[in-house]
């Protein structure tokens, strides 16, 4: 009561007082509300507090209406509310404890200790019980600080400037003479009377818009922790405020940007959704267009924080926008928002979803793994999350060369998240056969949401899968390198091969950190770091992750034991392989126990006549047994699939018969049994013989032909269980009796005549016994069905009555040409053309399409058969005679009048736009769809006959017939394109149908398939792009891929090419001279760049170069006028040929020069049409229609050609960037003369067989080519250059060896041995054709000029080939020229010859004048432009020397006269820098 008494009196004497009496009654007022509020304790009772709260409350009570309280009084209270509930004081313990350390070890305690604050309490207490009396006094003194007002900021103690972040957030120190700001005091009123804010909110949201940063960030903070408390209440109640507060989203800074998506995120889970869902609502942009990656980084990591504690909290649209920042352009968004969805996929999910399949174990009743697949599929239940996998499956996407730790992060999300993981580590473990159920969920919806998500899956198991064998091949060949002597010729052999095997490994795994750009030639140093280690563990560690069967623990006890033993070895190292073992071993997501569970759940459910959930778990069997065949090959799996099969086809019921029929599950098990059985652990057991029965059914009677092809399969893998070609007696019958069956007269006439899909199964089997035993088919029955299906099948001639009998009527409708868009743009609405999973079984995907008509499957069924049979016969001919090579096809029993006939009838069929080649045919193939898919088939059985082990080419694929191949790689159907340049690629890589087949190794295709590149581009979508590129449609990335492959092809060609070169040198100028003149050319990947341009002159679309009136040159479309369009679309063209050829080199290519000289001379020639038949303009492209700027037909070509030149010069002149780019190259420039002769100065072309010598500038034609004309075709010697993708026997070198199949040039390590009849007749092994008369025969143009480009001699120094290669040549060994006896004898014609003295030194002059010239300002085109001006000045013509000046050449020089003699190999490596004169 004293106190009391003494602040009231105190109280009246400011009342009351006047003057100084006033101010020292207010000043002893303040001191006492000050002790009073700092003197209580924590420590004390009760009542102590209230007694401090009681004095305070009756002094301010005093101040009734008509009097103020003063500001210092206000001060006192709101100081101690401005501290905060929680205060720092000095802990009482330290003391005690620093007395103690001397004795103990431990720590000492902080010096600082947090406790709450009682003066707070205090406070708080007094304005909750006088609210009424200080809201409005409070408030005016809050809003007169925040509003600067001189007399209320002069009177107060509280602090008015925005004070350190943290001072916040964090609690300050207990002292009686601490200050408080004004910030801290109003977010502490919004806890203790909400209602005092009424106004100062209002006076905050002033300041939202204040030109002062530090201002505008502490008013966005302080409202957005006003609004994110008291489950936002204080949002509703000033919403107005709150919406402008809102806005500051799209402030300029992106500090209060990012300090708004904290409070956004808070806004997230409060109860009153309408503010929560329009916090959502603004966070849209800060998560996908804000400027700044951290802003946008904070955002992605709260939505998924956020979703990951709060089930189905975030909003579905703002969710879906977080699966958008997997494809974000910034790195770790991309990483951070793929490993967020899955974190909640499966929390949220696959736990929530499977509870009750986990809580049952391995044994879990089948009832309630029914109950969870049902639950799954209903996606009003499961949409929320569901979208999940689809957005990780096509991150996988981003490939180690786009971004290989987005690439590392998928593998690792889809091993360890998606289905949880059993590492040590991982809190998110999941049963065997929970998690075969979660499998089963995510692959049936990739299936129904999204096929390329699961093509992208798919994609990733088959790259593991590849990985494994790969890893697999290095360990191999590692093991072998201690069997050879240490230091030996054998030993540095295997190494370098071995060492090339793990730069596969490389290139199929994130490639490996190096700090610096590697040289030419020079090995990764950490892939050399690898190799070198010698601890064996790791590499035992790591052959057991590449096995497929491996265990959980396995894979756990390598990357536990990698990590202690390759720490050693550098960061750099460890990490790679880390990485090589995390992408090598099999994960949680599927593995050999997981799919095991699947195949019984299958099982159980068939039983059960669950058919749904059946297939769903088939699914997962057949997409481990595509990719990992091993892991379903044990006894116990292959048994039950076995079973389910048999009791599949031994339904008896017709109605459940007809579910499973229409459920696929019959499908599903074939192609499983297909790929599994070669695998298959079948021990002692034999082969059940209900299966036999059952799979033999299928495949003649009564499956599909997707099921035929998997039954003969598979019948073929399970009798055949040692892969040998032979058969046995006991397999002989069995595959005679499928034979029988297949090819039964009356079955195959009955089927022919009705054309029902019977046909088809039986023709798809007969394919596939074909590549299974094909000596079966040289039976006499095998040869009937042969003939039948060409003649009978794909030419139509069982119906050649129905065909006779026809009107004149429907003759005229099946002749014309399918209807087609003016854009040639494929609008059709089918499933062949929705196809957009190409792969090298397309053509099967045909003949399974019952969107088409029988008819069209019949023949697309008889391609695939005859096909089929050449190939196998062919190869299976070379394999039993052991030969590798060979062009002559002595062993098979189809005749080369039958093969003539094959590729006659596919190259019409795609010359005439898919039309079958028999008129009742084309009357039942009318749609749009067959023509289609007709097209497609033919084009890929002509790539696939094209293939470089079979010969064929050369003597079948015509230059017509290769353009009209051409053709198909510019369809507008996109599904027809995409598998044409699918097939191409596969090709160029030596994939699929190109691959390792019956011993005989991948082979690098002819140089002029490869030129088919030059088409591989898609037009823009502006209106005329489409017919300027051949009306094709376009294909998007297949584009690309293509490209990609078709560098790796080019890449593979000049590494082969640069060793062949080395051996060459090194085995004498002989065999120099033979490559210079004969195996470049068809190594050489700039020698594609003839053939491109062939393909672009006889292209109607290509525009025309003619001269105008005044003399300038235009490009001219064919139907007049300027082509601008046209010249976009071939310098588009362009570019996609040059960037393979010259990117390959890096930035330090030197082709350039080489293949702008090689453009130039090829522009003063004329492309050559096909003499043995209708022109190639006239039969297969457009007519050129007259009008002003057209050009007559004869010179149309010519005109095209020079307008191809004209921009592939521009394109070229893009790549010049250094001068290393225009190095010199010392060789000779030749192209095929058989699809070009020289232009007379008149106009007019000199065919080369009549040319004289002063026509092309020589004394004498070159001799050493070597034809003769026998029954219509040239038959040249037999053999020419094959380019393998393999490696080749051990001991192989250069020499002159004869053989009588083509020589192998690997792709590997080294080349095998060049002899005289290993020599390439003609470029790029083209068939000679007649150009000019029937009489004349094909020749090979060659220039002599000394340009600039391709391999400097110090690339090919650097080129790593084995030891023993070099070792092994013969020294002394020679090549000639093979010449058939009685052949004619053809003079290859030469360009005229410019001497090395005179053209290479003023080139070399010409080239460092020009670049010292213009070095400054880097002119590319004034370099170019020089350098040709200079080789134009200094063209002199060589002669060779005669005898008396070759004698003069062997002595000493004169003075005053040099004589140029005809240098060696050892004399041109010499004198690199020196320059010869001319001789008399």
């Amino acid at each position: 009561m004293a106190e009391v008494k003494i602040g009231v009196l105190l109280v009246e004497l400011h009342k009351d007082g006047e003057g100084d009496l006033n101010q020292e009654a207010l000043q002893v007022l303040a001191d006492l509300f000050r002790t009073i509020l700092h003197s209580a304790r924590n420590e004390h009772p009760h009542e102590v507090f209230e007694m401090a709260q009681k004095t305070i409350s009756s002094c301010l009570e005093e101040y009734y209406e008509g009097y103020m309280i003063p500001i210092p009084l206000l001060d006192e209270l709101l100081i101690c509310i401005g501290q905060g509930p929680i205060v720092l004081v000095t802990n009482p313990g330290k003391a005690a404890e620093r007395a103690k350390k001397k004795k103990s070890s431990k720590a000492l305690p902080p010096h600082q200790v947090e406790q709450e604050n009682p003066a707070y309490a205090v406070a708080t207490a007094v304005v909750r019980k006088t609210v009424d009396r200080l809201s409005t006094p409070i408030a005016n003194l809050l809003n007169g600080l925040l509003n600067g007002d001189r007399r209320m900021v002069d009177e107060s103690s509280i602090l008015t400037k925005p004070p350190p972040e943290s001072s916040l957030t964090r609690p300050q120190q207990q002292d009686q003479s601490a200050m408080a700001n004004v910030w801290a005091i109003i977010y502490e009123f919004h806890r203790i009377a909400p209602s005092i804010l009424t106004t100062v909110v209002g006076t905050l949201a002033n300041y939202l818009t204040s030109p002062e940063l530090e201002q505008r960030f502490m008013v966005v903070k302080l409202l957005g922790r006003l609004f994110c408390g008291a489950n936002a209440k204080l949002a509703l109640q000033f919403r107005p405020c709150f919406r402008e507060w809102l806005i500051r989203t799209n402030d300029i800074e992106p500090k209060i940007r990012l300090i708004m998506v904290e409070y956004l995120l808070k806004l997230i889970p409060v109860e009153v959704r309408e503010i929560a869902m329009e916090a959502q609502h603004y966070l849209v942009k800060p998560l996908t267009d804000d400027a700044s990656l951290e802003v946008r980084l904070r955002t992605l990591h709260g939505l998924c924080d956020i979703a990951h504690r709060h089930r189905n909290i975030v909003a579905a649209d703002l969710w879906q926008l977080v699966g958008t920042r997997v494809s974000a352009k910034h790195r770790q968004e991309r990483k951070d928002a793929i490993t967020g969805l899955a974190q909640n996929y499966f929390s949220h999910y696959i736990s929530h979803n499977l509870a009750e399949v986990q809580a049952g174990g391995d044994d879990c009743p089948l009832n309630s793994v029914q109950k969870v697949l049902g639950r799954c599929s209903d996606r009003k239940r499961s949409d929320y999350y569901r979208w999940i996998p689809v957005k990780v499956f096509e991150a996988a996407s981003f490939t180690d060369a786009i971004d290989p730790d987005m690439h590392s992060r998928v593998v690792q999300v889809v091993d360890e998240l998606l289905l949880g993981s059993e590492l040590p580590h991982s809190s998110k473990r999941l049963t065997a056969t929970a998690r075969a159920v979660g499998l089963a969920v995510l692959i049936h919806s990739l299936k129904e949401d999204s096929a390329n998500s699961y093509s992208w899956m798919c994609d990733l198991l088959r790259q593991r899968s590849r990985l494994q064998k790969a890893l697999k091949k290095y360990m191999e060949s590692r093991s072998q390198i201690g069997n050879q002597a240490p230091g030996s010729e054998e030993a540095f052999t295997a190494d370098a091969m071995t060492l090339d095997l793990l730069e596969s490994v490389a290139s199929l795994t994130a490639p490996p950190a190096i700090s610096t750009s590697l040289n030419p030639g020079e090995r990764n140093p950490v892939l050399t770091s690898f190799h070198k280690m010698k601890d064996e563990t790791v590499f035992r560690l790591l052959s057991s992750v590449s096995d497929p069967t491996h265990t959980g623990k396995a894979r756990t006890r390598a990357f536990d034991e990698i990590s202690k033993r390759v720490k050693k070895f550098g960061e750099a190292t460890l990490t790679w392989t880390k990485t090589l073992a995390r992408r090598c071993s099999m994960g949680d997501f599927l593995n050999r126990e997981i799919i095991r569970h699947c195949i019984l759940l299958a099982q159980e459910c068939f039983k059960e006549e669950d058919i749904e959930s059946c297939q769903k778990f088939l699914s997962c069997v057949q997409v481990a047994a595509e990719t990992f065949p091993e892991i379903c090959s044990d006894m116990e799996c292959f048994g039950t699939l076995t079973e389910l099969f048999v009791a599949c086809r031994s339904v008896s019921s017709s109605d459940r018969s007809k579910v499973i029929g229409d459920s696929g599950i019959v499908t599903a098990l074939s192609t499983i049994l297909c790929e599994v059985s070669p695998y298959a652990q079948l021990g002692s057991t034999e082969i059940d013989k209900s299966a036999n029965e059952h799979l033999l059914s299928l495949s003649c009677r009564d499956g599909t032909p997707e099921q035929a092809r998997h039954a003969v399969s598979t019948i073929a893998a399970l009798h055949n269980r040692d892969r040998s070609e032979a058969l046995t007696q006991e397999h002989h019958g069995l595959f005679t009796k499928l034979l029988q069956n297949l090819t039964s007269p009356a079955k195959l006439t009955l089927a022919i005549k009705e054309r029902s899909a019977k046909l088809v199964t039986i023709l798809v089997a007969l394919a596939e016994l074909t590549q299974h035993a094909p000596s079966l088919l040289e039976s006499k029955r095998g040869q009937t069905a042969m003939g039948i299906t060409l003649d009978m099948v794909l030419l139509g001639h069982a119906h050649s009555s129905a065909e006779n009998g026809s009107s004149d009527k429907d003759d005229e409708i099946i002749r014309a040409t399918p209807n087609r868009s003016k854009r040639g743009r494929s609008h059709l609405n089918y499933s062949y053309c929705q196809r957009r999973n190409l792969n090298s079984s397309a053509v099967a995907n045909v003949v399974e399409d019952s969107s088409l008509s029988v008819a069209c499957r019949t023949l697309c069924a008889a391609m695939d058969f005859l096909v089929s049979f050449v190939r196998a016969s062919i190869l299976f001919s070379k394999e039993s005679a052991g030969i590798a090579h060979q062009e002559a096809i002595t062993s098979t029993t189809m005749s080369s009048a039958m093969i003539e006939r094959l590729f006659e009838t596919l190259s019409q069929i795609v010359q005439e736009h898919g039309l079958p080649p028999s008129s009742h045919d084309r009357r039942e193939c009318r749609s749009r769809e067959d023509h289609a898919a007709l097209r497609q088939c033919a084009s890929l059985y002509l790539l696939r006959l094209c293939d470089p082990r079979l010969g064929l080419d050369q003597k079948f694929l015509t230059t017509e017939r290769w353009h009209v191949l051409a053709g198909a790689f510019l369809d507008d159907e996109s599904a027809v394109r995409g598998a044409v340049m699918k097939e191409l690629s596969l090709m160029m890589t030596g994939h699929g149908k190109f691959g390792k087949i019956r011993g005989q190794s991948a082979m690098a295709p002819l140089l002029r398939l490869v030129a088919f590149v030059v088409l591989c581009v898609d037009g823009d979508q502006a209106m005329g792009h489409a017919t300027a590129n051949g009306n094709a449609a376009n294909v998007g990335r297949m584009i690309v891929s293509t490209k990609a492959h078709a560098k790796e092809c080019i890449a593979a060609l000049r590494k082969a090419y640069e060793i062949t070169a080395a051996q060459a040198r090194a085995n004498g100028p002989d065999a120099e001279k033979m490559f210079e003149s004969k195996v470049k050319v068809a190594l050489m990947p700039e020698f594609i760049i003839p053939y491109a341009m062939h393909l672009l002159a006889f292209r109607p679309e290509t525009p025309l170069a003619v001269p105008n009136p005044s003399g300038v040159t235009q490009l001219l479309a064919s139907t007049g006028g300027i082509d601008e369009i046209g010249q976009r679309v071939l310098r588009k063209r362009l570019k996609g040929l040059f960037d393979p050829v010259v990117l390959s080199l890096g930035d330090s290519a030197d082709n350039i020069s080489f293949l702008l000289r090689m453009t130039e001379l090829i522009g003063k020639y004329d492309p050559i049409r096909d003499c043995q038949g209708p022109s190639i303009e006239a039969k297969h492209f457009l007519p050129l229609s007259s009008g002003e700027g057209a050009v007559d037909e004869p010179r149309c070509e010519s005109a095209r050609l020079q307008a191809v030149c004209m921009v592939a010069r521009e394109v070229l002149l893009s790549y010049v960037k250094k001068d290393v780019n225009l190095a010199a190259y010392p060789g000779k420039i030749s192209f095929p003369g058989h699809l070009f002769r020289r232009r007379a100065t008149s106009g007019k072309t000199i065919a080369a067989s009549t040319a004289n010598k002063s026509s092309f500038g020589l004394d004498r034609p070159l001799e050493g080519h070597t034809t003769s004309k026998r029954d219509g075709h040239d038959s040249r010697s037999s053999s020419r250059l094959v380019l393998s993708h393999g490696f080749g026997e051990p001991g192989e070198s250069l020499s002159s060896k004869s053989s009588a199949g083509r020589a192998q040039v690997h792709f590997g390590l080294r080349s095998p041995p060049l002899s005289s009849q290993n020599a390439p007749t003609s470029f790029g092994g083209l068939s000679p054709i007649p150009k000019a008369s029937p009489t004349t025969e094909a020749v090979l143009f060659s220039s002599g000029e000394k340009t600039r480009g391709t391999t400097p001699p110090s690339a090919v120094c650097n080129t790593r080939f084995t030891t023993s290669a070099l070792s092994t040549m013969d020294s002394n060994s020679t090549i000639e020229t093979a010449t058939a006896k009685g052949s004619e004898t053809t003079a290859i014609y030469r360009l005229p010859v410019c001497t090395a003295s005179t053209e290479d030194s003023a080139t070399a002059y010409g080239l460092s004048r020009a670049s010292k010239r213009l070095r400054g300002s880097r002119k590319r085109s004034s370099v170019v432009e020089h350098l040709s001006a200079k080789q134009s000045q200094h063209k002199i013509l060589r002669k060779k020397p005669d005898a008396r000046t070759q004698l003069k050449m062997s002595g000493s020089r004169k003075k005053g006269k040099e004589n140029k003699t005809q240098p060696n190999a050892a004399t041109k490596r010499r004198k690199t820098k020196s320059s010869l004169l001319a001789s008399k």
